[in-house]
């Protein structure tokens, strides 16, 4: 799956969705994603496979079980194990819900 997939993925939701770093406001709840490196598997010099984490942070200014049920349940239908924190954001006065993917 490529990040461009990913997007197209997450927009599935019906909420906005923006890449990691965005003029764009918007209000809660939206998402944001980004990558956050590459795991090669490589010999002789070779790279044979390699994989990237993505990000997934949702935010919302209340606890959205819903939303982040609809989430997981997109994820599983593409195959896509995830990790998952939540954070509140005091200065933004809103949740962060994040997911840990690796494509």
């Amino acid at each position: 799956m490529t990040l461009s997939e990913v997007k197209m993925m997450l927009k599935e939701l019906g909420i906005d969705v923006k890449y990691r770093y965005s003029k764009k406001v918007l209000s809660p709840p939206y998402i944001t994603y980004y990558r956050v490196g590459s795991n090669a598997y490589y010999a002789d010099g070779v790279t044979y496979f390699a994989s990237s984490p993505i990000i997934i942070e949702l935010y919302a200014d209340d606890i959205d079980i819903l939303l982040e049920e609809r989430l997981e349940s997109l994820l599983k239908e593409k195959g896509l194990a995830w990790e998952k924190d939540e954070d509140w954001i005091a200065s933004e006065n809103m949740y962060q819900i994040t997911y840990e993917i690796e494509v």
